[in-house]
């Protein structure tokens, strides 16, 4: 935390005031006993709360936003009312991959407290991994694309 304060302090005194200080933590979900507010360096510091979680198969079985980021939410609400960035997060290959990337979209839309979402497309198949990419199949890749073409997203898509 000391030096996250020390290279804010450091863009503050340099005159900076084209950055976003975003605070990226890892959802709670895989690990619900490390406490978040020790690790806040505080609202002078920060502008945006990052989110990274991944729609997986955990262990009450496929993710959902209310269980892979609705608990982190809720705890780092109790320190900070900043607005939340899903940082990165993508959904693993599955018949549920549309339904979770429909998932996905319907909850950004429906938190005012969240900007939006940043996905990690990469295929990183191989030992305990997948691939990430929103077009691993192509019902997902439609689903996506579909629903990124929405006007509150602001991208124009062709095909």
């Amino acid at each position: 935390m000391a030096a996250w304060k020390r290279i804010h302090d450091i863009y503050t005194k340099a005159g900076a005031t084209n950055v976003i200080w975003l605070w990226d933590v890892n959802v709670t979900y895989p690990v619900p006993t490390v406490e978040l507010q020790p690790l806040y360096p505080g609202d002078a510091y920060v502008d945006w709360i990052g989110l990274t979680g991944y729609y997986n198969v955990g262990n009450g079985g496929r993710s959902t936003f209310d269980t892979l980021f609705e608990p982190t939410m809720e705890e780092v609400r109790g320190f900070t009312q900043k607005p939340f960035l899903i940082a990165e997060t993508a959904v693993s290959p599955s018949s549920e991959k549309p339904q979770e990337i429909s998932n996905l979209f319907a909850n950004v839309a429906d938190h005012s407290d969240v900007l939006g979402f940043v996905w990690f497309n990469y295929d990183k198949s191989g030992t305990n991994e997948a691939d990430w990419m929103i077009d691993s199949d192509p019902l997902s890749a439609e689903t996506f694309t579909s629903l990124v073409k929405g006007p509150q997203w602001g991208f124009h898509v062709t095909p």
